[in-house]
């Protein structure tokens, strides 16, 4: 069956969210529509086993890259050589997708043909679970595909929007660069400088984790690698 969704999975030591993350693609209405590609960025812990386990029980869905560690960049790379879907979605190994958002998506996948889809995300506090709704500024625009030149200034887009159709990134390959931080917004900068035409979504899609220790976004890593974002900035 062809697949309409490719899901990229960067998994670095996410032992404790890589259930939630991998069920939320095994919602039973869409499952069969989507591919997952798990990349294993050299994970110390568990996540490996347990990734391979979900492999071995939906083969035809999920697919396990497991490579040294390389950074998050490397883990882009690998997916996106190894995409087959008709559009490719980033999803971080500790975040997860909305089961009605998932589906609105595929939905909308199969009727558009726009270059890029956006759709507002969730932030979801961790521990308390409290949800908020992120970034409906395009509101107004909510349902419509159009040209993306008439709404760039509003195009203020992460990878928690984003679905872009992986015919771009194969007619404009590039490479993430490795061992750095922040690289995420490169993706988008390469693939949406190529798109012509967008689709917004009013549903939320993407739920994403806030407040884990450790994560990159916290105020004290993103003083700690100033660099890596003022690097990406010239790239």
């Amino acid at each position: 069956m062809n697949k309409i969704l490719t899901v990229s999975i960067a998994s670095y030591n996410i032992e404790p969210y890589i259930h939630q993350t991998l069920d939320s693609c095994l919602i039973p209405e869409v499952m069969n529509d989507i591919e997952v590609i798990v990349v294993n960025d050299g994970s110390k812990d568990n996540t490996l086993a347990i990734a391979r386990e979900y492999e071995e029980k939906y083969p035809d869905i999920i697919r396990v890259i497991d490579k040294e560690n390389g950074g998050y960049g490397t883990t882009v790379n690998a997916s996106m050589k190894a995409a087959s879907g008709k559009y490719f979605k980033l999803l971080d190994g500790d975040d997860w997708f909305d089961p009605d958002g998932l589906k609105s998506l595929i939905g909308v996948l199969k009727k558009t043909d726009a270059d890029y889809v956006l759709s507002p995300f969730w932030q979801v506090r961790e521990g308390s679970g409290e949800k908020t709704v992120k970034d409906t500024h395009w509101k107004d625009l909510e349902g419509r595909q159009m040209d993306l030149k008439d709404i760039r200034e509003l195009m203020i887009a992460g990878i928690w929007h984003s679905t872009v159709k992986t015919q771009i990134i194969r007619e404009h390959p590039f490479e993430m660069p490795s061992r750095r931080l922040y690289t995420d917004q490169l993706f988008i900068v390469n693939t949406m400088a190529y798109a012509k035409d967008v689709f917004m979504m009013k549903e939320p899609v993407y739920c994403y984790r806030v407040g884990r220790d450790g994560q990159s976004v916290t105020k004290e890593n993103r003083i700690k690698h100033r660099d890596d974002a003022l690097n990406n900035m010239y790239d």
